[in-house]
């Protein structure tokens, strides 16, 4: 096994003095910042309806049943990063994976769930028992992370605790009357049914197989099992934190392990946080996407294994020695698609150039990256057949499709455009002239402005020591990947955004990367430090002096909007770089002749000062935003949350009657099946809390996720959402029991569908009294009654 660790040519930042190294010294100050972040943690979750007990619970889950073991494995096959935090990174990672693997064995080969809580210890008794494995319960080198490195990355994490917290106001606990986010319910519909043995099915859909990327739904489950904590408290509440921190650590150590310089690792945990489109001001409906969702448990879900997959292809296409790590890139691969499918092609677009630049530079075949490209190859295709359906859940070509999102193309280009629509291009440019595709392009220009936070690492190929590096382009290739499908794919609500969500962490790690490598010394570090923090300020500033109100529908006037904002940018770029330049030749005016040194700290060193000042206007704007929604939340004016979409209290304690009475294989049917409440001909049909809260399969709930519902988008002039349902004659054979029921109808839900209770909602539409002639009432709160189906 491979225990090779990573070297660092800046040991002086990051590390413990040769002299101090050695046998580990406990050190109780190390642990005060990760405690005072695990502290606050409680303390959000009490706040939001989570009691301490459950939380130290699901903690202990966590720490001894994911990281502990993760740990101890990620060390056997890669060897320790010299310090616990990182290696409790890239370890999470690793028990993430474990516990897939139990999960697997769970509901596929149908042992039983206990073997969720015992895997665990097996490995720990291995590592304790196998004198080869004892070792790695120590770091053998340490190199402890120095305590600026420890508060910094803390901070960067509390800080996050700000926005989880405000979500978690925003998404109180059920029973309550309230609003869900629809994606969130049907998450936890995902999650009761991963608990469950295979084979899966849409639980809105009973007996259609289920196509999706999943991964994040087993871990809920299984936290769920393992914990005994209610699936909606794990989705909603428990699992965010602990898996967005092991995300934050890890990237951290990967920027750590690429560049070699310490404090790119905090630069990467902030911009990960905090980092977002650069909002210089303008008018509305600017690029925001950030690289965390807060409504996309994939893509959160997704981070430690991303990070863990990039690592382990930066090396090989370095050409170092993997060892028993091979074992894990088609295993992250694997992990990665089944959290986001949108990942695996970007990473897979960026060995492709990696491997390309090596075989250039080297003039011989880099056999390293080349069995990288292959295995990442070969899982990718066996994740698409796992988890993604052959119709590609609405996924298509289409040159400029995002443009149709955006406000000035609605104004000028198509302001009676209705419903986006597949084609090569959207329908709105079919014919259109030069000057029309002239503004396309500009505001497809100001969307990537917007992006400069991800792009400008892209620069670091204009610096010929990081150029060298084949992982600098393989960084590249994930980053130009992820912004292309912007603009090259198709869905009908904007899911080619997540190729570039998933590429922002890595490019903002080769922006950091870009920005360390701009000193090596720690007076030109506090400088780009400064010029971070300026930058940040001055964007934040520019946003809020800026109007705005919507411009004239004219291509002139929205180019005006657009990009005045970015002339006044490039203004203070100007004056800033000619302020530079006469603090370097005019320092000796200086005081104490510090700034001449620092001049020549970070002389030549131009790119990484931009990319530092990027990162700066990212992150700081992102923070304030934050800010500013808590002070809106504390002030009582939360966030929309589409009310029209309200879910009762009662509705939803009906719910969780089903789910403590039913058996855990029962079939429910009902007649909801749209947001809002009532039905309709062409409504929403997107409803997902009867299975979600009551953990039952439903003959026929919601569609408007299914593949067919994807497909069929566009026909009849109607979304996806408000398509028929594959089998119009299941829906009416269902409707029919609750609004004219005759027991010939009932009896058929019985014995051909396996119907095993109603769950009848007058709000959602009509329902006869003469249903209790043929099924028995069990339970009745305000407008919902629930029915059981006697058998015979």
């Amino acid at each position: 096994m491979s225990t090779a660790t990573v070297a660092d040519p800046t040991a002086d930042a990051v590390s413990a003095p040769p002299s101090a190294r050695g046998r580990p010294r406990v050190r109780v100050d190390r642990a005060l910042p990760w405690l005072l972040v695990v502290a606050a943690l409680v303390w959000a979750l009490d706040a939001t309806g989570v009691g301490p007990a459950e939380t130290a619970r699901y903690l202990a889950y966590w720490l001894l049943g994911i990281v502990l073991p993760g740990t101890l494995v990620h060390r056997a096959l890669r060897g320790s990063r010299g310090n616990i935090p990182e290696d409790a990174g890239y370890g999470a990672a690793c028990g993430l994976l474990l516990e897939l693997l139990a999960w697997v064995l769970y509901v596929a080969f149908g042992t039983p769930w206990w073997v969720l809580r015992v895997w665990p210890a097996v490995v720990v008794v291995v590592f304790l028992a196998v004198p080869a494995l004892r070792r790695h319960w120590r770091i053998a080198e340490p190199r402890p992370a120095s305590m600026i490195w420890a508060w910094s990355v803390a901070a960067a994490l509390a800080g996050s605790l700000v926005w989880m917290s405000l979500l978690w106001h925003e998404v109180p606990l059920p029973p309550v009357t309230t609003a869900y986010y629809q994606d969130l319910l049907y998450h936890l519909s995902l999650t009761r049914e991963l608990m469950r043995p295979l084979p899966f099915h849409e639980p809105q859909y009973a007996g259609d197989p289920l196509y999706y990327h999943v991964l994040a739904d087993a871990h809920f489950a299984s936290a769920s099992l393992v914990t005994g904590s209610n699936p909606a408290t794990v989705l909603m509440r428990l699992w965010y934190a602990p898996v967005l921190f092991a995300g934050v650590l890890a990237f951290a150590a990967l920027a750590r392990e690429l560049s070699g310089r310490a404090w790119a690792g905090p630069v990467a945990a902030f911009a990960l946080c905090f980092g977002q489109a650069v909002q210089v001001g303008g008018p509305p409906g600017s690029f925001t996407i950030t690289p965390v969702s807060d409504f996309s448990p994939s893509t959160v879900y997704l981070l430690p294994f991303l990070a863990l997959l990039a690592a382990l292809c930066a090396a090989a296409v370095r050409g170092q020695r993997l060892g028993a790590a091979w074992a894990l890139v088609p295993l992250s691969t694997l992990a990665c698609a089944g959290a986001k499918f949108n990942a695996p092609p970007v990473v897979l677009a960026g060995l492709v150039v990696a491997t390309a630049a090596a075989t250039v530079a080297r003039r011989r075949v880099p056999w390293g990256a080349l069995a990288a490209l292959g295995l990442v190859t070969a899982a990718t295709a066996v994740g698409r057949y796992l988890f993604v359906d052959r119709l590609g859940r609405g996924v298509s070509l289409q040159w400029f499709s995002t443009v149709q999102w955006s406000p000035p193309y609605r104004a000028v280009v198509d302001p009676d455009l209705g419903m986006l629509l597949p084609g090569a291009i959207p329908p709105g440019l079919i014919g259109a002239d030069a000057a029309t595709w002239r503004f396309v392009v500009s505001v497809a220009a100001w969307y990537e402005l917007a992006m400069l936070p991800v792009l400008i690492g892209l620069l670091a190929l204009g610096r010929r020591g990081l150029r060298r590096d084949p992982a600098v382009w393989f960084l590249a290739g994930v980053v130009g990947a992820g912004s292309a499908a912007l603009w090259v794919f198709f869905h009908p609500s904007v899911g080619q955004a997540y190729f570039l969500r998933v590429a922002m962490p890595l490019g903002m790690v080769l922006a950091a990367w870009l920005a360390a490598d701009a000193t090596r010394t720690w007076r030109g570090g506090l400088a780009l430090v400064g010029i971070l923090v300026a930058a940040g300020v001055t964007a934040e500033l520019l946003r809020a002096g800026a109007t705005s109100a919507e411009p004239a529908p004219t291509a002139a006037a929205w180019r005006e909007a657009m990009f005045g904002p970015w002339a006044r940018v490039g203004w203070l770029t100007a004056a800033a770089v000619l302020a530079w330049w006469a603090l370097r030749a005019y320092g000796r005016w200086w005081p104490g002749r510090a700034a001449p040194r620092t001049g020549r700290a970070l002389a030549g060193r131009g790119l990484g000062i931009l990319a530092a000042a990027v990162l700066g206007a990212s992150v700081a704007p992102g923070a304030m935003q934050q800010w500013r929604y808590a002070d809106a939340l504390r002030a009582g004016h939360s966030a929309p949350t589409g009310q029209k979409a309200t879910i009762t209290a009662a509705e939803m304690r009906a719910a969780i009657w089903l789910d403590e009475h039913a058996a855990p294989d029962d079939v429910v049917a009902t007649n909801v099946h749209c947001q809002p409440v009532r039905t309709w001909k062409t409504c929403d049909a997107r409803s997902f809390w009867v299975s979600g809260l009551s953990g039952r399969t439903v003959l026929l709930e919601g569609w408007g996720y299914t593949p067919a519902a994807l497909a069929g988008h566009g026909t009849a002039g109607l979304g996806y959402s408000r398509q028929p349902p594959r089998e119009p004659e299941r829906l009416a054979r269902n409707d029919r029991v609750f609004s004219k029921p005759t027991a010939e109808d009932v009896a058929l839900l019985r014995t051909v569908d396996g119907v095993r209770w109603l769950l009848a909602d007058e709000r959602a539409g009509p329902v006869s009294p003469a249903l209790g002639r043929y099924a028995v009432i069990r339970y009745v709160d305000g407008p919902v009654a629930v029915y059981e189906v006697p058998a015979g």
